[in-house]
């Protein structure tokens, strides 16, 4: 994803001199060539995540389109004021990529990991909130930001996720949709957790399931309204804390639209920060977040015999 990221911003800053991009402290080498041939578009701030937050909403006041970029947590955490302030509340044309979002920085602990990005920006004015699943949702994602204007966040995985998504991806759509049968079980997912989504519906063969995949974790549309309206069980995945992400918001659409009946299953990284250090696979199987255990615990949520205490 960030490979494919960086080179659309490169792209468009070539055809678009209003395109401008900070990054906060990239590796030697990265988009050199975007420096050498656009040097008055690119800026390299170092570890200045609050003043590159500031930066950007200046810039953007004289009208440039900017992109700023480091790693989730980063941003998030340590520019929330400015990000709010600056940015949000004065409706600017502000994009922050953000590299591993979740669990990615696993290894480096939690100071370095960004499991309630969603619950902590969800509060800021006019921000739009993108969780693309690969490279193609993410393209689609910044061209969203391109065509539109005011702020935005885009929260990026690993990389070299596979593509998966490109034949389903609609444009003008928050979400794409897999499989189509009206009396299916619904998967809900954001980000990178569609491939787990993908991979249980390959294992569970004999069971009609039916996905959606939300780029913006906050937009529900009426469509999906009408989804929710024909399914008893709704499986909730994503890569964030308890509260606050996708299962707080979808849990909203449900009572707004007195959608009782429906039984909610959320599968997510728990309620306190991660306190322990390791590859994002390997804490996912630590948290039953992993493929096997979320197999193991949909066909116990889903057999006939099941009281549904989950």
């Amino acid at each position: 994803m960030r490979k494919e990221s960086l080179n659309f911003i490169y792209e468009h800053a070539k055809i678009n001199a209003n395109v401008v991009f900070i990054g906060s402290d990239l590796g030697h080498g990265i988009l050199q060539d975007f420096k050498t041939e656009m040097p008055n578009q690119f800026f390299m701030e170092g570890i200045s995540e609050s003043h590159i937050v500031s930066m950007a909403a200046g810039m953007a006041l004289t009208g440039s389109k900017v992109y700023i970029h480091t790693i989730a947590p980063f941003f998030v955490r340590r520019a929330f004021e400015h990000i709010a302030l600056d940015v949000g509340f004065e409706n600017l044309d502000v994009t922050l990529l953000c590299s591993g979002g979740g669990l990615v920085y696993g290894p480096l602990g939690h100071t370095h990991t960004m499991v309630d990005d969603f619950s902590i920006l969800s509060s800021v004015p006019n921000l739009k909130i993108y969780a693309p699943a690969d490279a193609p949702e993410a393209i689609a994602s910044l061209q969203r930001t391109y065509d539109d204007t005011g702020p935005a966040y885009i929260r990026l995985g690993k990389g070299n996720e596979p593509s998966i998504t490109k034949q389903y991806l609609k444009k003008d759509k928050s979400y794409l949709q897999i499989n189509k049968n009206e009396n299916s079980f619904l998967i809900i997912t954001t980000g990178i957790m569609l491939h787990s989504a993908i991979e249980i519906t390959n294992q569970l063969q004999n069971i009609d399931i039916i996905h959606y995949s939300m780029i913006t974790p906050f937009n529900l549309d009426n469509e999906l309204v009408k989804v929710l309206k024909s399914k008893t069980h709704v499986f909730i995945l994503e890569e964030h804390l308890n509260f606050g992400g996708l299962k707080s918001r979808v849990n909203e659409v449900i009572i707004n639209h007195h959608l009782s009946e429906i039984q909610v299953f959320s599968f997510n990284l728990g309620n306190q920060y991660i306190d322990k250090y390791g590859r994002q696979e390997d804490l996912f199987k630590d948290l039953s977040l992993d493929t096997e255990s979320l197999i193991k615990n949909f066909k116990k949520i889903l057999s006939p015999k099941s009281s549904h205490e989950f």
